[in-house]
Order: C-alpha cells, then sequence, then structure tokens
C-alpha cells in the first residue's frame, strides 16, 4: 500500500479476509485497496460488509462515497456522505464530495449550502465561488421558469426579464420590460430605483429623481420580502418564501439567487490573479457570450502556464466564436500538428474553413471528426452542412437526423427538408419542413421579444 501498489495489497488483503473473514479492519483495508486500484466495484462490496457492522465508520463511509461517485452512482453516494458529515463535521473532503454528488443530481440547493461552508474555511478557492455563483443561477432559473409557469402575463415575470436585460446591458429593452412590470403590478418594490438607475445613466438625473420618490420605503410590517432582500437578508428571505407558492415568492426566489450568484461571481474576481482565477473568468464571460472579453481572459491563463494545449484549445474555441478567424486559423494549425486525431480539434478548423465558404478544406477535416467521436454533434451539424453545400444531400441526411438535439430556431430541421426533397422524399421533406416552421416561428417569437425596445422617455405623469 505505502507503494502505490495497490492491486497485490488487494490480492493480499483478500488472502487475509478468507483467512480471518469478518475482521473489519481487514475488510475496510481492502476496500481502500480496491479503491485505489480501480476495482471500485469490488471496493463498494467490501466497504458495504463494513458498514453493515460498523455503519457509522467514517473511512468506509468516505472511502464507499468515493467508489460510488467513481462509478457514476452520486444518488447513492449521498446519504453516506450526510451520514459522514453528521460523525464529523470538520471533515472538508465529505463536504466537498457532498457537493459534487448534489451537483451531479442536480440538488443545487443541497449543493450550494456545502460550498458555503467549504468556502467559509477556504475563501481563497476559486473553484469553490465559480460552482457557488453557477448553482445559485441554476436555482434562479428554476425560480423563474416556476413563475414563467404559474403567471406568464404578470409584472413579476416583467420584472424578471427587466432585470436580465439590464444585467446584459440592454437598457431600453430593460426600460419596456419595467415599465409593464410596472403597469402590471404598480407597486412592486425594486422597479422605480431600477428605472431610476437607467435615467441616471441615461443622462436624466431628473427623471431618476423621480423614480426614486416613486420607489419609497416599504412599510416592513406589510411588505417583509422587499424589507429583507433590501436589507441583504437573502438566506432567511429564502427559507420564509420556499413553502409558499404564489407568483410573488416565485419571484422573490428568482430575485434572491441571482442577487447571491452576483456576490459569489464577485467574491471570484476579487481573488489575487491565478491561472484557475483567470480560467473561471473566461469560461463565464464566454458562456456569457463575451467572446472578445473570454479570449482577453484565455490570454492572460496563457501567459501564467504557457504552452499548455488544453488552454490554447479553449482560446482557440473561444477566437471561433469571436469570429477572429485570422488569429484562431494558425493556432488551430499549430495544435492539430501535435495532436492530429483529435475530433474537437479538427472540428473547430474544418467549422472555420466552413464558414469561410472553404467545403474543400472542410469536409476531410470534419469527416475525420465525426470519425474520431460520432457524438461530438456540433461537428455532424457541421459536416452535413458542408454535404449540402456540395451539393450531397443524401450523405448529409443521417448526421442532420443525429443532431437535431442541437436544432433551436428550426435552421436544421430546414437543412433536412432540403436534403429529403433533394433525394426525391417529399413526404419525409414535408414532415420536417412542418417542424422547421414551427421553430422558426417560436424562435422569431423570442427574438421580437429580446428586440422589444422603447425610447427612454419621461417618466408618466401622476
Amino acid at each position: 500500500m505505502q507503494e502505490g501498489r495497490f492491486a497485490e495489497a488487494a490480492k493480499l488483503y483478500r488472502d487475509l479476509v478468507q483467512a480471518m473473514p469478518g475482521d473489519p479492519g481487514l475488510l475496510l483495508n481492502l476496500g481502500m485497496a480496491q479503491h485505489l486500484s480501480g476495482d471500485y466495484a469490488g471496493s463498494i462490496t467490501s466497504l458495504k460488509t463494513v458498514l453493515k457492522t460498523q455503519p457509522s465508520a467514517l473511512p468506509a463511509l468516505m472511502m464507499l462515497s468515493a467508489s460510488y461517485l467513481k462509478v457514476g452512482k452520486p444518488g447513492e453516494a449521498l446519504p453516506l456522505l450526510r451520514k459522514a458529515l453528521a460523525v464529523d463535521p470538520s471533515q472538508l473532503d465529505a463536504r466537498r464530495m457532498l457537493a459534487d454528488a448534489a451537483s451531479q443530481t442536480d440538488r443545487h440547493e443541497e449543493a450550494a449550502a456545502q460550498l458555503r461552508k467549504i468556502l467559509e474555511a477556504e475563501p481563497g478557492e476559486a473553484r469553490g465561488w465559480y460552482s457557488l455563483g453557477t448553482h445559485y443561477e441554476a436555482l434562479a432559473g428554476t425560480a423563474f421558469a416556476a413563475l414563467q409557469k404559474a403567471a406568464p402575463e404578470s409584472g413579476y415575470l416583467a420584472a424578471l426579464i427587466a432585470d436580465s436585460r439590464t444585467r446584459g446591458k440592454q437598457s431600453r429593452a430593460a426600460f419596456y420590460f419595467y415599465r409593464e412590470a410596472l403597469k402590471r403590478e404598480p407597486r412592486l418594490r425594486g422597479v422605480h430605483a431600477a428605472l431610476a438607475e437607467i435615467y441616471r445613466q441615461a443622462g436624466h438625473a431628473d427623471w431618476a429623481a423621480m423614480e426614486e420618490k416613486a420607489e419609497g420605503t416599504p412599510n416592513c410590517a406589510v411588505e417583509k420580502a422587499a424589507c429583507e432582500f433590501a436589507a441583504g437578508r437573502y438566506l432567511a428571505l429564502i427559507e420564509s418564501v420556499k413553502p409558499l407558492r404564489t407568483p410573488a415568492a416565485f419571484y422573490w426566489q428568482a430575485r434572491v439567487w441571482s442577487a447571491l450568484a452576483a456576490q459569489a461571481f464577485a467574491k471570484l474576481v476579487a481573488l489575487p490573479d491565478s491561472a484557475p482565477k483567470l480560467q473561471l473568468l473566461a469560461e463565464m464571460l464566454r458562456s456569457q457570450g463575451q467572446y472578445k472579453e473570454a479570449v482577453s481572459q484565455w490570454k492572460a491563463v496563457l501567459a501564467l502556464v504557457p504552452n499548455d494545449a488544453g488552454i490554447e484549445q479553449e482560446l482557440a474555441a473561444t477566437l471561433c466564436l469571436a469570429k477572429d478567424f485570422d488569429e484562431a486559423e494558425p493556432l488551430l494549425h499549430q495544435l492539430l500538428a501535435r495532436e492530429p486525431d483529435s475530433p474537437p480539434l479538427n472540428f473547430l478548423l474544418g467549422d472555420l474553413f466552413l464558414s469561410q465558404q472553404q467545403g474543400d478544406k472542410a469536409v476531410p477535416l470534419l469527416e475525420k471528426a465525426v470519425a474520431g467521436d460520432p457524438n461530438l454533434l456540433p461537428a455532424r451539424a457541421s459536416l452535413a452542412r458542408a454535404y449540402l453545400a456540395a451539393g450531397q444531400g443524401e450523405k448529409a441526411i443521417p448526421h442532420l437526423k443525429e443532431a437535431l438535439p442541437l436544432d433551436e430556431d428550426g435552421s436544421l430541421h430546414y437543412q433536412l427538408a432540403r436534403a429529403y426533397q433533394a433525394g426525391g422524399q417529399p413526404e419525409l421533406a414535408k414532415q420536417y419542413l412542418v417542424k422547421y416552421q414551427e421553430l422558426k416561428k417560436r424562435s422569431e417569437s423570442a427574438q421580437a421579444q429580446l428586440e422589444q425596445e422603447a425610447q427612454i422617455s419621461a417618466p408618466p405623469a401622476k
């Protein structure tokens, strides 16, 4: 065991267990050796036997949980890790595993609770703040979806849409939705204050003052949620509204989780610069569609960790998203020279050529990407587009069918309809054309809402 020869150690422990069956110490050591040698199924069997006689044995609880996580059974690990923390609340490793297991099973609130405790002990952990922020965002999304289902025409939903437009720096769209929110919920707290900030940024201090006056001060005896939110007592507010299933409750949950996400990401930004921190910032910016800013962060990471192939690939992918093909192409050639069979790299360079209408260069790269990883759906979608551009609709069909889960605006369904039509299968073409029209209509409706703007005009007369 000390020399790291875990498989040999496991064999010896099995012999000892046969000689002295039922000895929990030997079974524990066997389970540990099995886990460390990669025999997770054997480890699970041994450690479960230990827990039958010693249900609170902390090493067995921890190692069995780790084995369950390794074999992709986070749900089995959850109760064991909760028990391990009941035995010893100071176990940060158990908290990390519990946060991981909760994350994998979409228990975002439990994962966030564990991350908060980890970060109390280790506030400089960049990945922890990033993970905490993403869990809060997921919780905000869940609350938003619940509100959308319960009250799709409410002022509460309009206010949350306005908040999202504000975060996206779409001030005119935010202005429109805040005004809509007040039409439907004239007493909704926070909306006048948000409008005041928009006016202030637009250079209308007088109108901002009018909105601030209209915001007023909440009566805390009646408007408890607004007062808790204003005071920053976010988790207390969550606990008070969680049992309720009203539009107001969903609204406050969404606002709280969004505010907590912003706090977590601000903590990440405030940490001293390091490669992990800058990498997380790059990922965050890319997920928000801020590709040029993300490129700058990836370059900063490379300055700290030069010649890291993984970071260089992330930079290349982000350069492609930013449509900076002149810089992306030589970098991708350089990376492919080192790793010529990489499906993601072949896809990125092939897609780059396809974007520049160089199908003859794109096709062999995309074919290689798909052959190396048939589950790389973006590569299959790009290969199908390349085949269609070359008049090879029949070859495009199987790739389009596989890539359909990616289709949000109907474009892949339209391409599939074209391919079937060209292949002499009009009935199938008609089916996919109908689906295309449905998705296109839905997409256009969403786009129209996104583009809904109003001139930033004076507050309405009272």
